[in-house]
C-alpha cells in the first residue's frame, strides 16, 4: 500500500540516520583525528560521500521502486551477467541477514544501555556484564515492539514523533553550545592538537562519522510503500542527507566549545556529560530519558526496513521460504523481524561498540563497491528505460573511488583490523556454503517444509507478490516495444 508521503519520508529518514550513531560516535572521531579541524573535516566529508552515495542511490531507486533496496539493484544488474548473476543479491542479502543489520541493533543497544547506566554511574564507567544485560533486554523489547507496531504508516507515524524529539534535542545542545561560547572555549586547548596521525587512524575516525548517517539508505528499502517514489524518494534523501550533515557538524562545535578533548574521547555517553558540565546534574538527568525514547524509535525504523531486504531475498528463492511470509492483516515480515533480533542478541554480547561499528561499515563499504557497479551496469542494460533522475558520470566514478579507499586503507594498519576482515570473511564464506547447497543444488533439510508451514500458521502469515520481477518483466516489455517501434 502506498501509505508515506514526502514529510513521513523525510522524518522517516531522519530517524534512521541521527539514532546511536551522533550519540556515541564523536568521542571516537576525536581520538582517531587528532584535532579539532580534522575532526570537523572527517564530519564534512563523510556527509558529502553520503550525499553523493546517497544521489546515486536515489538513482536506483527511480529506477527499480521495489523493496529491499541494494538486494532488487543487485537482482536486476545480476540477470545481465547470466546464470550466477544471482549470487551478488544473495551474497548482499546473506551479509545483511547474517551481520550488517543485526550488528547495527547491538550498537543501539549497547549505546542505550550506556545512557541509562550512565544515572547510575555518573562519574566512572559501569560494569561491563550490566551493559550487556541491559542491551540484551532492549533488543528483545524492540523486537517485540516492532511486531506490535504492524501498519506502515503507523511506524511512519511514531518515527515522526521520535524523529522531532532527537533533533528538538540537538538543537538544544547545539543552542548550549553557541550560549556557552560566551563564557568558555575549549576549542583553542592545547589537548585538541595532535601530530601522531596514521592514514589507519583517519580511516577509523571517517569510520566513525560515516556509521551515523548509514541510514540514508532506508527510504528505497521501502519504496513500495512511498507515494509518488520518483518524486518523493530523491526530495526525502537529498533533504534528510543534508539537514543531518548540518545538525552533526553544529552539534560537535558544541562539544568542542564546552568540554575538553580528554572529556569527550573518555565520555561514553556524551551528550549527558554534555549537559551535566553546562547545565548541571539536575537537568542532565533528563537526557538519558530523552535518548532512550530516540533510540526506540530509531532501532524499530530500522528493523522495520531492513527485515524487508531479507523478505526481499526470500521472496526471490535466495533464503529460507517462510522468511518471505508477510502477516494476512498487516504486510508485515513478522519471521525476517524475529530472525534478525535473534542475531542482534547474539552480537550484543560482545559489549563492544567500537568494533561493531567499524566492523559494520567495513562491510558496508565493500558492499557500497557493488552498488556503484551494478548501477553502472543497469545504465547499460536498461539503457532505454526512462529515468526521473540521473547523476552525473563523474559522481558516480568519485563515488567508486572512495569507496574503494575507504575498505582498502586500513590494510595499513592490518594488525589492527584483522578482526574486522576476519569477520567479514568468515560471513562471505559462510554465505558462498549457503549459496552452493540451497540454491544452487536445491538441498532441503529434512522437515525443512513442515517446519515453514508451521511458521506459517503460528505467524498468521502467507506468501505474496513479488514486485521485483512485475517491474523488472515491464521494463523488460516496455524496452522492447521501443526497439519494434
Amino acid at each position: 500500500k502506498k501509505e508515506v508521503g514526502l514529510f513521513s519520508s523525510i522524518t522517516f529518514l531522519l530517524g534512521c540516520i541521527i539514532g546511536t550513531g551522533i550519540f556515541v560516535s564523536p568521542g571516537t572521531v576525536l581520538k582517531n583525528a587528532g584535532s579539532v579541524e580534522i575532526a570537523l573535516l572527517v564530519w564534512t566529508a563523510a556527509g558529502l560521500n553520503s550525499l553523493i552515495g546517497a544521489f546515486c542511490f536515489v538513482e536506483l531507486g527511480a529506477l527499480l521502486p521495489a523493496s529491499g533496496g541494494d538486494y532488487a539493484y543487485f537482482s536486476a544488474a545480476g540477470k545481465a551477467l547470466g546464470t550466477y548473476g544471482d549470487f551478488p543479491a544473495f551474497l548482499y542479502a546473506w551479509s545483511c541477514m547474517a551481520m550488517l543489520d543485526p550488528t547495527s541493533i547491538s550498537v543501539e543497544g549497547l549505546t542505550f544501555s550506556a545512557y541509562v547506566l550512565s544515572l547510575l554511574y555518573p562519574e566512572c564507567t559501569p560494569p561491563s556484564g550490566a551493559t550487556v544485560l541491559i542491551a540484551l533486554l532492549y533488543v528483545n523489547t524492540t523486537a517485540n515492539s516492532s511486531q506490535l507496531l504492524f501498519s506502515v504508516s503507523i511506524s511512519a507515524r511514531v518515527q515522526d514523533i521520535f524523529s522531532g524529539l532527537k533533533c528538538t534535542l540537538l538543537l538544544v545542545i547545539i543552542m548550549t553550545g553557541t550560549l556557552y561560547s560566551f563564557k568558555v572555549n575549549h576549542i583553542k586547548d592545547p589537548s585538541y592538537s595532535s601530530s601522531n596521525i596514521s592514514p589507519g587512524d583517519v580511516a577509523a575516525a571517517f569510520y566513525g562519522a560515516a556509521y551515523t548517517y548509514s541510514g540514508w539508505r532506508a527510504v528505497n528499502n521501502i519504496a513500495e510503500e512511498v507515494k509518488n517514489p520518483a518524486r518523493n524518494i530523491p526530495l526525502a534523501v537529498f533533504a534528510s542527507v543534508v539537514i543531518t550533515t548540518a545538525a552533526y557538524l553544529l552539534t560537535n562545535l558544541a562539544f568542542f566549545i564546552a568540554m575538553d578533548a580528554d572529556t569527550i574521547i573518555a565520555s561514553d555517553a556524551i551528550a549527558v556529560t554534555f549537559i551535566r558540565s553546562t547545565w548541571g546534574p539536575s537537568l542532565s538527568v533528563l537526557v538519558p530519558l530523552i535518548i532512550s525514547l530516540s533510540l526506540f524509535g530509531s532501532t524499530c525504523a530500522e528493523i522495520f526496513v531492513s527485515a524487508r531486504i531479507t523478505f526481499a531475498a526470500a521472496r526471490q528463492g535466495h533464503l529460507a521460504s517462510f522468511l518471505s511470509y508477510i502477516h494476512v492483516n498487516t504486510a508485515v515480515p513478522m519471521a525476517s523481524i524475529i530472525t534478525r533480533c535473534v542475531l542482534s542478541l547474539l552480537y550484543t554480547m560482545t559489549g563492544s561498540v567500537t568494533f561493531l561499528i567499524e566492523a559494520c561499515v567495513l562491510f558496508e563499504t565493500t558492499w557500497d563497491i557493488a552498488s556503484v557497479v551494478a548501477l553502472l551496469i543497469l545504465r547499460r542494460s536498461m539503457s532505454k528505460t526512462t529515468r526521473t533522475i540521473r547523476v552525473p558520470t563523474f559522481l558516480v566514478f568519485l563515488r567508486l573511488v572512495i569507496c574503494i579507499a575507504m575498505a582498502t586503507v586500513p590494510l595499513s594498519q592490518v594488525h589492527r583490523y584483522r578482526y574486522h576482515y576476519i569477520a567479514v570473511l568468515v560471513t562471505c564464506l559462510s554465505g558462498i556454503i549457503y549459496y552452493v547447497a540451497f540454491v544452487r543444488l536445491k538441498m532441503r533439510l529434512p522437515g525443512g517444509d513442515a517446519a515453514s508451514v508451521i511458521m506459517q500458521k503460528c505467524l498468521n502469515s502467507a506468501a505474496c507478490v513479488n514486485e521485483l520481477d512485475l517491474i523488472l518483466r515491464h521494463r523488460s516489455e516496455s524496452e522492447a516495444s521501443l526497439i519494434r517501434d
